[in-house]
């Protein structure tokens, strides 16, 4: 798979690379507990191969870490789509009238202003606003860069990263954030429908199971970062065939997804009054 979505460039980029990453996992998972599987190695002590046959529980941790990276797929990549709505509206935005904006995003970009800080406030005005500037224009610059920087991390080396998410990512969030980017998250609730479901391949008898999975994976994350669970034990309890149509049906949701984004933005989506 190497999809392209024009006006998602960063999503673009890593969307397919991930996916055949953790692929490449759990092929080697299925190998691991196929009858009969060995690992060959050389000991430490001579250059004698040795065989090891391999057992049930010792692809239990490897089950588990399968869920990480599941995990680590769905946060990364609706980082990736925020970052390049954030881009798109960046460059589309600043030339705009408030009245030009559709409705819930003018809203957001009004709310957020009027919630900042009068420090925050005062600082934006001194750092960034022109005095020729329009009202519009000094609240839609500000919304645009103080939500950047609230966006915005560095780790301990001081290396700044994107951070829009909170190890804390399902369906729910989802589409709260993009609510509020002026996004209809009915359009977001059509990808669950008998259609959408057969076109990305989403494993799903009712409208629930498709974000369920989503929603089945983060806890499996919460469980092993917060150590409730050894990797062992978490693992047990998973099948591959499970964790594999989780990861479909994820894959199958975002395919969705950004379909629908993509083209909302190409149908330039932010200057239109949809009804949300």
């Amino acid at each position: 798979m190497n999809k392209k979505w024009h006006y998602l460039p960063e999503v673009s980029s890593c969307f397919s690379e991930k996916v055949e990453e953790i692929e490449r996992h759990l092929s080697l998972l299925a190998i691991m507990l196929s009858k009969g599987a060995v690992i060959e190695y050389k000991s430490d002590m001579g250059k004698m191969k040795q065989k090891r046959v391999l057992e049930l529980c010792d692809t239990h941790p490897l089950k588990a870490g399968a869920v990480l990276m599941i995990y680590n797929f769905i946060e990364s990549i609706s980082t990736a789509l925020m970052k390049d709505i954030h881009e798109y509206l960046n460059g589309e935005l600043p030339s705009r009238a408030l009245t030009e904006i559709s409705e819930k995003l003018r809203n957001t970009i009004i709310n957020f202003n009027c919630n900042l800080k009068l420090n925050d406030l005062k600082e934006y005005f001194d750092n960034y606003a022109n005095k020729e500037d329009s009202i519009d224009k000094i609240l839609i610059d500000g919304w645009l860069k103080k939500s950047k920087e609230l966006a915005t991390e560095k780790d301990d080396e001081g290396v700044s990263y994107d951070k829009y998410f909170n190890g804390n990512v399902d369906f729910r969030k989802l589409k709260t954030e993009l609510d509020g980017l002026g996004l209809k998250s009915c359009l977001i609730d059509d990808i669950v429908s008998d259609k959408s479901r057969r076109r990305y391949k989403i494993h799903a008898d009712s409208k629930k199971k498709r974000p369920s999975s989503i929603l089945e994976i983060k806890s499996g994350r919460n469980r092993l970062a917060h150590g409730s669970m050894t990797f062992s034990e978490f693992g047990q309890k998973k099948s591959l065939d499970e964790i594999k149509m989780h990861f479909e049906n994820i894959q199958g949701f975002f395919d969705g997804l950004f379909d629908i984004i993509n083209n909302s933005l190409k149908q330039q989506y932010h200057v239109q009054n949809l009804s949300q």
